[in-house]
């Protein structure tokens, strides 16, 4: 009984991190030039720095017309799933019916994240070859500080 307890709290720990990750982007931001380097900034913010012409802004704003909307209303859907999962591990549903219910979530996460890695490399084909190098220099450098914000010394955390 302890080690079945434990285990779905495990799947339960594992499905709010999931959840966390699909509040962001969940595309290695290597990989994501349309990512959100800083909070509420995107590539366009950075429009003078990267050097982007009009045409570029233009052609990377109708290749990622619709992206944000599109994985909000999944992050939606996988919110609702989420509060079914819950329920049906109060109620102590079957893991067979469990494990569907999170095969779902899964797959929608995928689904989000293949769109989102389609869409980049459109983006990435746009940008030349020295504007894609400070793109991505410049997501490393923001998702450092936000780590490095993030992170709790083990002290701090006692």
């Amino acid at each position: 009984m302890k080690r079945l307890l434990i285990a779905v709290m495990t799947v339960l720990g594992l499905s709010m991190a999931g959840y966390a990750l699909a509040v962001e982007p969940v595309v290695p931001a290597a990989a994501a030039p349309v990512a959100q380097p800083a909070e509420g900034k995107t590539i366009f913010s950075f429009q003078k720095e990267l050097g982007l012409t009009d045409k570029q802004v233009t052609d990377i704003k109708t290749l990622t017309g619709g992206l944000k909307d599109a994985l909000l209303a999944k992050t939606q859907q996988i919110t609702i799933l989420r509060q079914d999962l819950n329920k049906m591990v109060s109620e102590r549903e079957e893991i067979k019916k469990i494990r569907a219910q999170l095969q779902k979530i899964a797959d929608i996460q995928v689904d989000n994240t293949c769109r989102d890695l389609e869409v980049s490399r459109k983006v990435e084909a746009v940008l030349s070859a020295e504007q894609w190098k400070q793109w991505k220099g410049i997501q490393e450098k923001t998702r450092a500080e936000v780590q490095a914000k993030a992170v709790v010394p083990l002290s701090a955390a006692k």
